[in-house]
């Protein structure tokens, strides 16, 4: 038996640095003992709600789940892809594509609203998307890398 891998076309690219990024894959994850699953109707909602501005503000990209360090890019887009997940494309800034070229941080780690986030107008919506965090933590493991290995 050998170990196969798949590696996602979809990883840092110099040349194209905006991605799409994998931030959600599709699938069943276990952590502290308690099962969570990224189905694909998730990810359309993420993307049906990032696309119609269900937050009602830019979504920053950010180091490590620090917003006071300000900002290394901004979600531009979020695509669902059937049965692989929640891609996200990235305007970046010059501290971003600076993290990026060293190569300071390896994953992604999403920031969400799963439930009950209450827009503007009063309507609740679930499955927003808030923030995008660069990190070397990743909830999602080696699924979520913005370099291929």
């Amino acid at each position: 038996m050998s170990d196969t891998r798949l590696v996602d076309l979809f990883q840092y690219d110099p040349t194209n640095p905006a991605g799409p990024y994998c931030i959600f894959p599709v699938g069943k994850f276990v952590r502290g003992g308690k099962e969570f699953t990224i189905t694909d109707e998730k990810c359309a909602e993420f993307a049906r709600n990032f696309t119609t501005g269900v937050l009602g503000r830019d979504v920053v990209t950010n180091i490590e789940h620090m917003p006071e360090q300000g900002a290394v890019g901004w979600i531009k887009s979020l695509i669902h892809k059937t049965g692989e997940g929640l891609f996200a494309t990235i305007a970046w800034t010059e501290k971003g594509l600076k993290l990026l070229a060293e190569q300071s941080f390896r994953y992604f780690s999403p920031e969400v609203v799963w439930s009950g986030y209450e827009a503007k107008d009063g309507t609740k919506y679930d499955h927003v998307m808030q923030g995008l965090a660069v990190t070397n933590y990743p909830y999602f493991g080696a699924q979520t890398a913005m370099f291929s290995e």
